[in-house]
């Protein structure tokens, strides 16, 4: 009985073959890795496999929301054979692919090349590979989508930094925490609005201005929407 034990758990326990032994690669240096690499089969084709993942998963989402707005328009409209082709083939669907495969690509590439290089598993080559990758992969994104990126990564950072503060007891475990620092956030936001108007978002201010700004005395609107008026002209005369 024991016998039969230590063969199945050996059975459980065998790693597949790689996509390049089924191919008949047998080069050793294709297959290799680090000490400290946690993938199962070599560097090289952990790093491929990965970046053609991401460009399959990205490009079937995008094209999948594509395809959904497509059908909603599509009682109003003839099939075009163009559109169609403009659902998987468009600006955007490159966009989002080229950035979720580079920042894949260039993230598995540098922090296997630094495991190789310095021989070490630390948070340098973590911390590294994910300011190069970040840096280079953005470069596939639109301005408007660089704006939404950047916002969204501030908030899981923070909130990162955050669970990282209450784990290692830096901070006490309280229901009221977020309860204090969205109030220290919003407070910062209205004085900004107040003492350096056109700074903020255009969707906060105009929340703000819904609330602070009376239809009766239509001046400090009015001072407000002047300011946006010339960062408008200022955004298209000057191009950043």
């Amino acid at each position: 009985m024991n016998s039969n034990q230590e063969v199945s758990d050996a059975i459980e326990l065998e790693p597949s073959k790689s996509l390049f032994q089924r191919l008949g690669i047998k080069w050793s240096w294709i297959h290799h890795k680090t000490c400290h690499c946690k993938h199962r089969h070599g560097c090289i084709e952990n790093i491929l496999v990965h970046t053609v993942k991401c460009f399959l998963y990205a490009f079937c989402a995008k094209s999948a929301i594509n395809t959904l707005l497509y059908l909603s328009k599509l009682a109003k409209n003839k099939i075009s054979i163009k559109e169609l082709l403009g659902i998987f083939f468009n600006k955007e669907n490159l966009q989002l692919t080229g950035f979720i495969s580079t920042l894949t690509f260039v993230l598995k590439t540098f922090i296997c090349l630094s495991r190789r290089i310095r021989n070490r598993e630390d948070w340098k080559t973590s911390a590294f590979a994910g300011f190069l990758a970040g840096y280079l992969s953005i470069f596939c994104l639109s301005p408007k989508a660089k704006q939404f990126l950047c916002v969204f990564a501030l908030s899981r950072a923070f909130d990162t930094f955050y669970n990282s503060l209450v784990k290692n007891k830096k901070i006490p475990d309280s229901k009221w925490n977020y309860h204090i620092i969205y109030s220290v956030l919003i407070s910062i936001v209205v004085y900004y609005y107040h003492s350096e108007p056109g700074i903020a978002p255009r969707s906060i201010e105009k929340f703000f201005d819904f609330v602070f700004l009376a239809k009766e005395d239509p001046l400090p609107l009015l001072h407000v929407q002047a300011i946006h008026r010339r960062k408008m002209i200022a955004s298209y005369t000057f191009p950043k």
